[in-house]
């Protein structure tokens, strides 16, 4: 069963894209794969991402605190300076994990919105359409991007997604992601977990 809400671990560093800081979703999620740490956390967090590439209904959401901190200390001994994003896709087909939200969605750790893929390389829309092709959008949707070059707003996040789909149609497609796109909302979370 997948839920969708949970968390991600990402690789802590800037992304720079056309002088914006963006700090969402698509920020080297998961430091750990493909690489040559084989404790059985890792080992899981690669199961789940292999096991879910082929299930239509999959959303990539670790859900298990103990997990997560287990993750983030594999990437520690390896020096890998990590952070943990707790998200919350809209997403119909999975459940949602109230414990989780009722303890990690904090506004005072909310960073924004993002518009990406369901699946582990979070291709997200923000970063790699509106930053990267900013051409092709109104000034304005770039002017709303909060510091992390997330929007703040659910408002704004519907206003992009039109502009996109509207673009879409005008623009070449190799400028555009592919994918199966969700509505994530975002917090940072601080370590240690708990």
């Amino acid at each position: 069963m997948y839920t969708s809400n949970g968390f991600i671990v990402q690789m802590e560093r800037e992304h720079i894209i056309n002088g914006i800081n963006y700090q969402g979703i698509n920020n080297y999620s998961w430091p750990l794969i493909d690489s040559n740490i084989c404790n059985n956390t890792v080992k899981e967090v690669q199961e789940r991402i292999d096991d879910a590439q082929f299930n239509p209904e999959a959303i990539i959401l670790l859900t298990n605190v103990e997990h997560v901190k287990a993750y983030v200390q594999a990437c520690r001994d390896v020096d890998l300076s990590c952070r943990i994003l707790y998200c919350e896709a809209e997403y119909s087909a999975a459940t949602v994990n109230l414990g989780l939200h009722q303890g990690y969605a904090k506004e005072t750790n909310f960073i924004g919105y993002d518009y990406a893929d369901r699946f582990p390389d979070y291709h997200s829309c923000i970063a790699n359409e509106l930053l990267y092709h900013s051409y092709m959008f109104q000034s304005e949707l770039i002017n709303r991007l909060n510091e992390y070059g997330l929007f703040n707003n659910r408002e704004d996040v519907d206003k992009f997604i039109l502009a996109e789909k509207d673009a879409r149609r005008n623009n070449k497609a190799i400028y555009f992601e592919k994918g199966a796109f969700v509505i994530y909302k975002l917090f940072t979370v601080p370590s240690p977990i708990g």
